[in-house]
């Protein structure tokens, strides 16, 4: 990308198919819409100075494999708010293979289709934002903490490898899609004595709901009256509130 260039235009490289990777250099701070749309690039570096991503950018790059981004996590997860991707790719921050994430940020799709991304923790947020995880094939592992009050629409939307999920006391509602087509989920815990407000399709489409006994079975009662269409799923933990074996 020449020197000069601060500002990569709308549409400027869509369908480019002898584009096969991209460096953008220190000046550039914004990459327009379709900017690199439908182009066969495997690698993207965009430097700490790009400040706005539009949407669709990279979308349909499907040969796409790895992104390197030079600044920060808090600024990746505000920089990428948006549907710019659409493929699975690696994702490097600071030259580091992101596995692991500890969320800073509300923002919405920020981890969307990143492939490389095994676990994450929900750290000091009191929402995880729209498909802030989306189609993450790798995702396994996820931490969501207590004072976490909301799911947003398609949150973990196909995210196949998780197994189980806890959710804390302090949940409130969980979005459309949140959950749905994690079709290797076995066991979905939901710790609030009242049930969350679900959406369309909130919950994953198999497994069992675990939700906190009480001794005369109030809580079961009101989830499966909420949550009417998942009623025979849904089941007491023990007493110590742990999954019965």
């Amino acid at each position: 990308m020449p020197q000069n260039i601060t500002s990569v235009k709308r549409g400027v490289f869509i369908g480019g198919t002898c584009i096969t990777s991209v460096t953008f250099h220190n000046n550039v701070t914004s990459i327009g819409e379709n900017a690199f749309r439908n182009t066969h690039i495997t690698s993207v570096n965009i430097p700490s100075s790009v400040t706005s991503i539009a949407a669709y950018a990279f979308l349909d790059c499907s040969n796409l494999a790895d992104v390197y981004y030079s600044g920060t996590q808090s600024d990746w997860e505000t920089l990428i708010n948006k549907y710019i991707f659409n493929n699975h790719y690696s994702l490097y921050l600071s030259n580091q293979l992101v596995t692991s994430v500890t969320l800073s940020q509300t923002t919405s799709c920020s981890y969307m289709y990143v492939n490389s991304i095994t676990s994450m923790d929900s750290g000091s947020v009191l929402e995880i934002g729209n498909s802030k995880f989306e189609s993450c094939s790798n995702l396994s592992n996820i931490i969501i903490r207590e004072g976490v009050t909301t799911i947003k629409d398609s949150a973990f939307y196909e995210c196949n490898a998780i197994t189980q999920v806890i959710l804390p006391s302090t949940i409130t509602s969980i979005g459309m899609r949140a959950f749905d087509r994690c079709y290797n989920m076995q066991e979905f815990v939901s710790l609030p004595t009242t049930p969350p407000t679900l959406s369309i399709l909130s919950m994953p489409n198999s497994g069992k709901i675990y939700v906190p006994y009480s001794a005369d079975h109030s809580v079961l009662a009101a989830y499966q009256s909420s949550w009417s269409n998942l009623a025979s799923r849904i089941f007491e933990l023990d007493e110590n509130g742990n999954i019965p074996e």
